[in-house]
């Protein structure tokens, strides 16, 4: 301090200096992606890369809350306080994931399917909601289905969603033999002998009725006429219980029962003779040309001539 007259003071002083800049001049925070599960509320201060370089105190928000009851990437913002009263808001992306696996979220549904006896099932074709599944969704059957013989098969698809995750879904396969019974089986003829003016039974002219499926039904094509005897081709259609049908040429013998003595009536004729010759048994039936060939005449007892 220097007076008028020349004379001088020194006086020891402090001087403060200060930034004008707020907090919020001075820093930078810096956005950084944070992940969620889905119905978890996340820390505003985890969206922020640089805590560890903002002043101590400073406090971190987000402007709206963060939908997390969907999975996705939530845009937000987070509102920097410094401990000045200055802030910062920055955009942030928030990452909502589902913790769960593919297996925990899907529930892949059983279908029955029905394949012919050789065919090869496809695993895909056993489950019900395929397309409700994620894209990607693999299926195979967890043992090879047998299907050489018909029935119902009980196997496992093994469903491979993209994750990785399973799901073991217990289905039926239903094999079946898609020929008719009439492919399926082949009836032989017998040949059976009726009296005449006896119906044969269609059934008695097929030698494997027993191999043939139980309610299998026979008739004949045309009623047999066994009014006359003779061996009479006919037909016999075999009607299976699919409704298929066979038809099987036969022959029905049929014959008359009575003996010849049965069927003919020799009459007497009288015959004359001399002293002393022999009568023939013959020559005393007046209708021998009626009765059949190879019939043969004697006396009962010798006549006396």
């Amino acid at each position: 301090v220097t007076y008028p007259d020349g004379s001088i003071d020194e006086v020891l002083v402090t001087i403060k200096v200060v930034n004008p800049s707020t907090d919020a001049d001075k820093n930078t925070p810096t956005p950084k992606d944070q992940t969620v599960n889905v119905g978890e509320t996340p820390d505003a201060k985890n969206s922020i890369g640089n805590v560890g370089d903002l002043p101590e105190g400073t406090k971190f928000e987000f402007k709206t809350p963060v939908d997390t009851t969907t999975p996705g990437e939530k845009s937000s913002t987070v509102v920097v306080t410094y401990p000045d009263g200055s802030k910062d808001e920055v955009p942030v992306t928030v990452k909502v994931v589902d913790p769960r696996t593919d297996a925990d979220k899907n529930t892949p549904t059983p279908k029955d399917q029905t394949v012919n006896v050789g065919e090869t099932p496809k695993a895909q074709d056993s489950i019900g909601n395929v397309g409700d599944l994620p894209s990607g969704t693999k299926f195979e059957f967890k043992t090879p289905v047998d299907t050489t013989t018909p029935g119902d098969k009980e196997t496992t698809v093994v469903v491979t969603y993209p994750d990785g995750s399973k799901d073991e879904v217990p289905v039926a396969v239903k094999v079946v033999d898609p020929r008719t019974d009439a492919d399926k089986n082949t009836p032989t003829p017998k040949d059976q002998t009726v009296n005449v003016g006896e119906t044969p039974k269609a059934q008695d002219s097929i030698g494997n009725v027993g191999d043939l499926p139980e309610g299998t039904k026979f008739e004949f094509k045309t009623p047999v006429d066994t009014t006359t005897p003779g061996d009479k081709g006919t037909t016999v259609v075999v009607t299976y219980p699919d409704g298929s049908i066979d038809e099987v040429p036969v022959s029905v013998k049929v014959v008359d029962p009575r003996t010849d003595a049965d069927k003919n009536t020799p009459t007497p004729k009288n015959q004359t003779v001399n002293v002393g010759e022999t009568p023939k048994a013959q020559d005393s039936i007046g209708n021998v040309g009626d009765l059949p060939e190879g019939t043969k005449f004697e006396y009962k007892t010798p006549v006396d001539t």
